[in-house]
């Protein structure tokens, strides 16, 4: 066995576990932040709006070292390719997994959601259903659905007039500094 081939082992065997043992913490919940930058960095409660390209990760690093190390042990291998060759392909192979993973990570990113709807002005003249009724005169909140960006969101609601009852249609008139919606019929 050449050096190089060692060195091939070496790097693929250890990225192997490591990879191995990143799954199975993923997949049990136990995950670890392999971005090196808090999430909420990200995500501000709006999916998608400040979706991240992540290519220079330390899990992506783990997967051009796994792939990197096993593709040369097999051009080794099958193909009796030489150092070069061997070392060029594995380093295409590598990267292009690591773009790949990148690419991935992009798309989940963009569907993340800390599960708070966008209250912006957008939302006034919107219609909206009453799920919880809103108590008369701004004297208490109630709740409505409404759809946001395709998705149907509930949001805190009060109303200048007589008490709505649920399933009551309604339209946003203003948005209150505490982040509910103001309705009415």
């Amino acid at each position: 066995m050449s050096g190089f081939e060692q060195l091939l082992w070496y790097l693929a065997v250890p990225a192997t576990l490591v990879f191995a043992a990143q799954t199975i913490l993923t997949l049990v919940g136990l995950t670890f932040d392999h971005t090196g930058v808090d999430e909420a960095q990200h995500h501000d409660g709006v999916a998608g709006e400040h979706a991240y390209f992540p290519v220079f990760t330390i899990r992506n690093l783990i997967n051009f070292l796994m792939m990197f190390g096993w593709t040369g042990i097999a051009m080794i291998h099958q193909f009796q390719t030489g150092i070069l060759v061997t070392a060029l392909v594995s380093l295409v192979a590598g990267t292009a997994l690591m773009f790949l993973v990148a690419f991935m990570l992009y798309g989940v990113s963009k569907l993340a959601s800390g599960g708070a709807a966008a209250v912006d002005q957008s939302l006034v003249g919107m219609e909206a259903k009453v799920y919880l009724k809103i108590p008369a005169r701004r004297s208490g909140l109630g709740k409505v659905i409404l759809t946001v960006q395709g998705v149907q969101r509930e949001l805190p609601a009060a109303t200048e007039g007589p008490e709505l009852p649920t399933g009551t249609l309604v339209k946003v008139t203003e948005l209150a500094a505490d982040g509910s919606v103001v309705v009415s019929r």
